[in-house]
Protein backbone atom coordinates (compact mmCIF):
# COMPACT_ATOMS: atom_id res chain seq x y z
CA UNK A 1 0.00 0.00 0.00
CA UNK A 2 1.39 3.29 -0.91
CA UNK A 3 2.16 6.09 2.10
CA UNK A 4 1.57 9.37 1.71
CA UNK A 5 5.07 10.35 1.90
CA UNK A 6 5.71 8.00 -1.44
CA UNK A 7 3.47 9.48 -3.26
CA UNK A 8 4.64 13.44 -2.66
CA UNK A 9 8.05 12.36 -3.67
CA UNK A 10 6.63 11.19 -6.92
CA UNK A 11 4.69 14.07 -7.30
CA UNK A 12 7.59 16.17 -6.61
CA UNK A 13 9.31 13.69 -9.08
CA UNK A 14 6.97 14.75 -11.61
CA UNK A 15 7.23 18.17 -11.43
CA UNK A 16 10.89 17.99 -11.11
CA UNK A 17 11.67 15.89 -14.28
CA UNK A 18 8.55 17.91 -16.00
CA UNK A 19 10.73 21.22 -15.47
CA UNK A 20 14.11 19.15 -16.99
CA UNK A 21 11.90 18.40 -19.64
CA UNK A 22 13.48 15.04 -19.49
CA UNK A 23 9.63 13.67 -21.28
CA UNK A 24 10.50 10.57 -20.87
CA UNK A 25 11.39 9.79 -17.62
CA UNK A 26 8.58 12.16 -16.60
CA UNK A 27 5.86 9.36 -18.81
CA UNK A 28 7.27 6.86 -16.70
CA UNK A 29 6.65 8.43 -12.96
CA UNK A 30 3.14 9.74 -13.93
CA UNK A 31 2.44 6.50 -14.62
CA UNK A 32 3.79 5.10 -11.48
CA UNK A 33 1.61 8.25 -9.62
CA UNK A 34 -1.54 7.28 -11.65
CA UNK A 35 -1.02 3.60 -9.80
CA UNK A 36 -0.21 4.55 -6.59
CA UNK A 37 -2.97 7.44 -6.56
CA UNK A 38 -5.56 7.51 -9.34
CA UNK A 39 -6.92 10.45 -7.42
CA UNK A 40 -3.83 12.78 -7.05
CA UNK A 41 -4.92 16.49 -7.18
CA UNK A 42 -2.42 17.44 -9.42
CA UNK A 43 -2.29 14.24 -11.56
CA UNK A 44 -3.79 16.10 -14.29
CA UNK A 45 -2.31 19.17 -14.28
CA UNK A 46 0.86 17.29 -14.68
CA UNK A 47 -0.37 15.22 -17.69
CA UNK A 48 -1.32 18.54 -19.44
CA UNK A 49 1.85 19.82 -18.80
CA UNK A 50 3.77 16.85 -20.36
CA UNK A 51 1.38 17.19 -23.50
CA UNK A 52 1.96 20.55 -23.83
CA UNK A 53 5.86 20.04 -23.86
CA UNK A 54 5.15 17.06 -26.25
CA UNK A 55 3.56 19.25 -29.05
CA UNK A 56 6.33 21.94 -28.57
CA UNK A 57 8.51 19.09 -28.89
CA UNK A 58 6.37 18.38 -32.33
CA UNK A 59 6.80 21.54 -33.68
CA UNK A 60 3.62 22.60 -32.38
CA UNK A 61 3.01 25.61 -30.13
CA UNK A 62 3.60 24.97 -26.22
CA UNK A 63 0.20 26.31 -25.43
CA UNK A 64 -0.99 26.49 -22.58
CA UNK A 65 -2.23 23.10 -20.64
CA UNK A 66 -5.86 23.16 -21.28
CA UNK A 67 -5.37 24.14 -24.90
CA UNK A 68 -3.30 21.52 -25.41
CA UNK A 69 -5.58 18.71 -25.04
CA UNK A 70 -7.45 19.73 -27.70
CA UNK A 71 -5.41 21.38 -30.02
CA UNK A 72 -4.28 19.11 -32.78
CA UNK A 73 -7.91 18.39 -33.32
CA UNK A 74 -8.92 21.96 -33.11
CA UNK A 75 -6.22 22.34 -36.15
CA UNK A 76 -7.29 19.48 -38.34
CA UNK A 77 -10.88 20.27 -38.13
CA UNK A 78 -10.68 23.38 -38.83
CA UNK A 79 -11.53 25.03 -35.50
CA UNK A 80 -8.80 27.99 -35.81
CA UNK A 81 -9.24 28.31 -39.53
CA UNK A 82 -12.65 29.11 -39.84
CA UNK A 83 -13.06 31.43 -36.11
CA UNK A 84 -9.56 32.78 -36.01
CA UNK A 85 -8.70 33.72 -39.42
CA UNK A 86 -6.90 37.18 -40.07
CA UNK A 87 -3.59 38.41 -39.13
CA UNK A 88 -4.72 40.46 -36.19
CA UNK A 89 -5.23 37.84 -33.36
CA UNK A 90 -5.26 38.42 -29.66
CA UNK A 91 -4.76 35.56 -27.39
CA UNK A 92 -6.24 36.82 -23.57
CA UNK A 93 -4.94 35.23 -20.80
CA UNK A 94 -2.86 32.92 -22.51
CA UNK A 95 -0.11 31.83 -19.72
CA UNK A 96 -2.46 31.63 -16.85
CA UNK A 97 -0.24 29.57 -14.48
CA UNK A 98 1.87 28.40 -17.29
CA UNK A 99 4.69 30.82 -17.93
CA UNK A 100 6.35 29.67 -20.72
CA UNK A 101 2.48 28.78 -22.61
CA UNK A 102 2.46 30.21 -26.27
CA UNK A 103 -0.44 32.23 -27.76
CA UNK A 104 -2.65 30.43 -29.81
CA UNK A 105 -1.44 30.90 -33.22
CA UNK A 106 2.22 31.61 -33.89
CA UNK A 107 1.15 35.39 -34.84
CA UNK A 108 -1.21 35.80 -32.00
CA UNK A 109 -0.35 38.76 -29.91
CA UNK A 110 -0.21 36.95 -26.17
CA UNK A 111 -1.97 39.10 -24.05
CA UNK A 112 -1.46 38.63 -20.22
CA UNK A 113 -0.64 40.67 -17.07
CA UNK A 114 3.66 41.43 -18.58
CA UNK A 115 2.32 42.95 -21.59
CA UNK A 116 2.75 46.93 -21.51
CA UNK A 117 -0.58 48.59 -20.90
CA UNK A 118 -3.10 45.82 -20.05
CA UNK A 119 -4.10 45.80 -16.42
CA UNK A 120 -6.52 42.64 -16.56
CA UNK A 121 -9.06 44.52 -18.45
CA UNK A 122 -8.83 47.48 -20.59
CA UNK A 123 -7.10 46.22 -23.79
CA UNK A 124 -3.88 48.20 -24.93
CA UNK A 125 -5.25 47.85 -28.72
CA UNK A 126 -7.64 50.42 -30.78
CA UNK A 127 -11.13 49.53 -31.55
CA UNK A 128 -12.04 47.44 -34.01
CA UNK A 129 -8.60 46.92 -34.48
CA UNK A 130 -8.70 42.91 -34.39
CA UNK A 131 -9.87 40.18 -36.83
CA UNK A 132 -10.31 37.76 -33.75
CA UNK A 133 -9.77 37.42 -30.03
CA UNK A 134 -9.41 34.50 -28.23
CA UNK A 135 -9.65 33.41 -24.54
CA UNK A 136 -9.34 30.01 -23.31
CA UNK A 137 -10.20 29.15 -19.11
CA UNK A 138 -9.42 33.03 -18.53
CA UNK A 139 -13.19 34.44 -18.17
CA UNK A 140 -14.10 32.60 -14.83
CA UNK A 141 -11.02 34.30 -13.49
CA UNK A 142 -12.83 37.79 -14.30
CA UNK A 143 -14.25 39.44 -11.74
CA UNK A 144 -16.66 41.33 -14.01
CA UNK A 145 -17.76 38.93 -16.77
CA UNK A 146 -19.63 41.54 -18.67
CA UNK A 147 -17.29 44.20 -18.06
CA UNK A 148 -14.55 41.55 -19.99
CA UNK A 149 -16.87 40.56 -22.85
CA UNK A 150 -17.46 44.47 -23.58
CA UNK A 151 -13.60 45.18 -23.58
CA UNK A 152 -12.59 42.07 -25.73
CA UNK A 153 -15.48 42.56 -27.99
CA UNK A 154 -14.79 46.46 -28.27
CA UNK A 155 -11.13 45.80 -30.10
CA UNK A 156 -13.06 43.47 -32.36
CA UNK A 157 -13.73 44.61 -36.46
CA UNK A 158 -17.69 43.90 -37.47
CA UNK A 159 -17.47 40.25 -38.77
CA UNK A 160 -14.63 39.41 -36.61
CA UNK A 161 -15.06 36.52 -33.55
CA UNK A 162 -14.64 36.55 -30.08
CA UNK A 163 -14.01 32.70 -28.73
CA UNK A 164 -14.54 31.81 -25.56
CA UNK A 165 -13.51 28.74 -23.86
CA UNK A 166 -14.26 28.18 -20.41
CA UNK A 167 -14.84 24.98 -17.39
CA UNK A 168 -17.73 23.50 -17.62
CA UNK A 169 -19.63 23.64 -14.03
CA UNK A 170 -21.07 20.06 -14.11
CA UNK A 171 -17.38 18.47 -15.53
CA UNK A 172 -15.13 20.19 -13.90
CA UNK A 173 -16.25 21.84 -10.60
CA UNK A 174 -19.07 19.38 -9.83
CA UNK A 175 -20.47 21.13 -7.46
CA UNK A 176 -23.11 24.20 -7.00
CA UNK A 177 -21.48 26.70 -6.21
CA UNK A 178 -17.66 28.58 -5.36
CA UNK A 179 -15.21 27.97 -3.85
CA UNK A 180 -13.91 25.78 -6.83
CA UNK A 181 -12.12 22.92 -5.40
CA UNK A 182 -9.65 22.83 -8.09
CA UNK A 183 -8.80 26.34 -8.52
CA UNK A 184 -9.35 28.97 -5.93
CA UNK A 185 -9.11 31.89 -8.25
CA UNK A 186 -12.10 30.41 -10.18
CA UNK A 187 -14.90 33.24 -9.71
CA UNK A 188 -17.54 32.09 -11.49
CA UNK A 189 -19.46 28.60 -11.90
CA UNK A 190 -20.40 28.58 -16.05
CA UNK A 191 -22.72 26.50 -17.88
CA UNK A 192 -23.74 26.98 -21.37
CA UNK A 193 -26.76 28.78 -20.04
CA UNK A 194 -25.66 31.11 -17.50
CA UNK A 195 -22.77 31.63 -20.00
CA UNK A 196 -24.98 33.02 -22.67
CA UNK A 197 -26.93 35.14 -19.88
CA UNK A 198 -23.67 37.26 -19.51
CA UNK A 199 -23.87 37.18 -23.15
CA UNK A 200 -26.84 38.74 -23.25
CA UNK A 201 -26.63 41.49 -20.49
CA UNK A 202 -23.30 42.28 -21.94
CA UNK A 203 -24.14 43.11 -25.76
CA UNK A 204 -26.96 45.29 -27.11
CA UNK A 205 -29.72 43.02 -29.57
CA UNK A 206 -28.18 42.31 -32.98
CA UNK A 207 -24.88 43.25 -32.16
CA UNK A 208 -23.48 40.15 -32.26
CA UNK A 209 -24.52 36.73 -33.82
CA UNK A 210 -23.76 33.33 -31.85
CA UNK A 211 -21.86 31.44 -34.28
CA UNK A 212 -20.58 28.31 -31.99
CA UNK A 213 -21.59 26.86 -28.53
CA UNK A 214 -20.83 23.21 -28.01
CA UNK A 215 -19.58 21.20 -24.43
CA UNK A 216 -15.93 19.94 -25.73
CA UNK A 217 -16.04 16.91 -23.70
CA UNK A 218 -13.24 15.21 -25.61
CA UNK A 219 -11.41 12.10 -23.33
CA UNK A 220 -13.48 12.97 -20.31
CA UNK A 221 -13.74 10.35 -18.08
CA UNK A 222 -17.35 9.96 -16.86
CA UNK A 223 -16.31 6.86 -14.02
CA UNK A 224 -14.63 10.22 -11.89
CA UNK A 225 -16.94 11.95 -8.95
CA UNK A 226 -16.86 15.26 -7.34
CA UNK A 227 -14.38 13.94 -4.67
CA UNK A 228 -11.41 14.02 -7.56
CA UNK A 229 -9.90 16.43 -10.45
CA UNK A 230 -11.87 15.70 -13.64
CA UNK A 231 -9.67 13.98 -16.42
CA UNK A 232 -9.69 15.29 -20.57
CA UNK A 233 -11.29 17.85 -21.73
CA UNK A 234 -14.52 19.80 -19.53
CA UNK A 235 -15.25 23.10 -21.53
CA UNK A 236 -17.72 25.14 -23.20
CA UNK A 237 -16.69 26.53 -26.33
CA UNK A 238 -18.07 29.48 -27.46
CA UNK A 239 -18.04 32.01 -30.99
CA UNK A 240 -19.61 35.12 -31.39
CA UNK A 241 -19.72 37.27 -34.18
CA UNK A 242 -19.52 40.89 -34.22
CA UNK A 243 -22.13 42.58 -36.02
CA UNK A 244 -23.43 46.26 -36.90
CA UNK A 245 -26.76 46.85 -35.45
CA UNK A 246 -30.01 47.46 -37.92
CA UNK A 247 -31.63 50.56 -37.91
CA UNK A 248 -34.66 49.37 -36.69
CA UNK A 249 -34.84 48.55 -32.58
CA UNK A 250 -37.84 47.10 -30.45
Amino acid sequence: MPTAQSINKLAAEANRLLQRRDYGAALGVLQQLLSACPDHPFLGYYQMLLRSELMKAGGLPAVGPELAKSYESKLQSGFFDRWLSGGNILDIGYKGSFYAAAPVLPHAVGVDMDLPGYDGLTLPFAEASQDGVFACHCLEHMPDIVAALREWMRVLRVGGHLVVIVPHQHLYEKRRAPPSPWNDDHRHFLTPASLLDFVEKAFAVNSYRLRHLADNDFGYDYAIGPQAHAVGCYEIEMVLEKRTPPSWSF
